[in-house]
């Protein structure tokens, strides 16, 4: 879960991991680049639900052309000098997709758009994010828009994995069972977790 102090490293490897396929997927069919975008929320909407300045923010991604990807919903910003963190909602964005119409998209809703290009690695771009995200009971931190979505973009992930091995990643081959073998695994490996 992502908001146990325990469990939340485990979360953020595997909501990271799966996102990352996920957009892997997509930049391999669409031939197109995921480019790391910021949406800040204009102070005018600072107080409004969540909902209503998620709705803003698709309209504006597809204004500047962002026509897919993953959004990220941060509510606060760190501020260095004071060691704090303050309230400043916004959102990270790696979307699919030309950036333009920056200023006049800005011109009419006021949300400040930053387009930070290509990251070094989208898996850990998404893991710092997701670090930090804004997580609530019956919302989702991380959501897919466009051709992303899971409406769209079908990943048979059950099936991927189940033909790896769990520890070793190689793909594994299929056996005849043979109930007169007398050959026995070793109790020491069938113990081990993976």
């Amino acid at each position: 879960r992502a908001d146990c102090e325990k469990c939340c490293f485990k979360w953020l490897g595997r909501s990271a991991s799966k996102s990352t396929k996920r957009m892997k997927l997509y930049e391999k069919q669409s031939k197109k680049i995921a480019k790391h975008i910021i949406i800040s929320v204009p102070y005018w909407d600072y107080y409004k639900p969540k909902k209503e300045i998620a709705k803003k923010a698709y309209q504006v991604l597809k204004e500047v052309k962002a026509d897919s990807g993953l959004i990220i919903f941060h509510p606060f910003r760190y501020h260095k000098k004071t060691d704090m963190w303050y309230y400043s909602p916004h959102f990270h964005v790696l979307g699919f997709g030309w950036i333009e119409n920056v200023v006049q998209t800005y011109n009419k809703y006021g949300y400040v758009i930053k387009n930070l290009g290509k990251r070094e690695t989208i898996f850990g771009t998404i893991y710092y994010q997701l670090s930090h995200c804004g997580i609530k009971k019956h919302n989702h931190s991380l959501t897919y828009f466009g051709d992303c979505s899971y409406s769209k973009l079908k990943i048979d992930e059950a099936e991927e994995e189940s033909k790896k091995c769990p520890y070793c990643k190689e793909l594994l081959q299929e056996l005849d069972f043979r109930a007169d073998c007398e050959l026995k695994p070793d109790p020491l490996i069938m113990n081990l977790e993976y």
